[in-house]
């Protein structure tokens, strides 16, 4: 899913976000265990206020999209 599809479903309250990480795959191995279906983007370097900001943006699916 791109970030603006993420957003949207947020918008809809379809997802939720849930957490921040560092990187993609602590991302994937700590939801991996969980129950529920989970998406992600990163965040562009630029966008991100301080130098401590995690990119990883990981959100709970509420709904699966059509």
């Amino acid at each position: 899913m791109t970030k603006q599809q993420i957003l949207q479903l947020e918008k809809n309250k379809d997802a939720e976000c849930l957490a921040r990480f560092g990187d993609l795959e602590r991302a994937k191995s700590y939801y991996a265990k969980q129950n529920g279906i989970y998406t992600a983007y990163i965040e562009n370097i630029e966008n991100l206020k301080n130098g401590f900001a995690t990119p990883v943006k990981v959100y709970k699916m509420n709904r699966l999209p059509n």
